[in-house]
């Protein structure tokens, strides 16, 4: 079979989006990353599934593009695809993501240091009175019980 050079071009292209989708795949972990705070065996687990997806789809790719035969060009596209995506877009987007999450963790911060804390310190106090209230009503209760002439507890003997 005769690989014409128009069909090597297409290949190389495809491989270059290929590669560029990639990137965007692994960037969703790296913002899921950021948002989340992974551990080390987190990152490790994720980095081994992007692998294999990548190898998976580079070998789709090297499927459909020749005939599953192995072509330089075709890995130097994805290897493009993934650099382009990473010096470009993927640095726009973690910067993005990273501001996001600040912001976000700010506007929480605030809520929860000016609007929750107050209501939750306002609840307690409301909490404690009623409560010192029940006690003095149970104290009261057991004093008035005691000075009965006939007790509850004094009537089935």
């Amino acid at each position: 079979m005769e690989v014409t050079l128009g069909s090597q071009l297409q290949g190389f292209l495809f491989a270059c989006v290929t590669g560029f989708a990639l990137g965007a795949f692994f960037d969703l972990f790296r913002i899921f990353r950021v948002l989340s705070g992974c551990g080390r065996t987190a990152v490790f687990f994720q980095d081994i599934f992007c692998l294999a997806f990548a190898g998976f789809v580079s070998f789709l790719v090297m499927l459909t593009v020749n005939a599953g035969s192995v072509r330089f060009f075709l890995l130097a596209g994805e290897g493009i695809g993934v650099c382009v995506w990473f010096l470009t877009i993927g640095e726009v987007t973690v910067r993005i993501a990273r501001i996001l999450y600040r912001i976000a963790r700010a506007v929480f911060r605030f809520a929860r240091d000016r609007i929750a804390y107050p209501l939750y310190r306002a609840a307690a106090f409301c909490l404690k009175g009623a409560w010192r209230m029940l006690k003095k009503g149970a104290r009261t209760l057991k004093k008035f019980f005691a000075k009965r002439k006939n007790p509850l507890n004094q009537i089935g003997e």
